[in-house]
């Protein structure tokens, strides 16, 4: 039983080491995906993609907004 209770443990503490290790990994794989790498490729892509007529369709209703209407937005903040 002791020598049970000795290969559970040790099988626990390289479990342990295990996980950390992975969990390590991870999180400078997660700080190194959101650097400038992360951004600058979804920009670029995208400026080649859009056009001003189309940036234009997007804003458009932004651009026709009234007074008012920004005003009243303003106000709720």
């Amino acid at each position: 039983m002791m020598e049970n209770a000795k290969w559970r443990e040790e099988q626990r503490t390289r479990n342990v080491k295990h996980y950390a290790d992975q969990d390590r990994k991870e999180e400078q794989e997660l700080k190194a995906a959101k650097g400038a790498d992360f951004l600058n490729p979804l920009m670029s892509g995208h400026a080649e993609r859009s056009t001003v007529e189309d940036r234009i369709k997007r804003n458009k209703y932004n651009i026709q907004r009234s007074n008012t209407d920004i005003d009243r937005g303003f106000l709720k903040k």
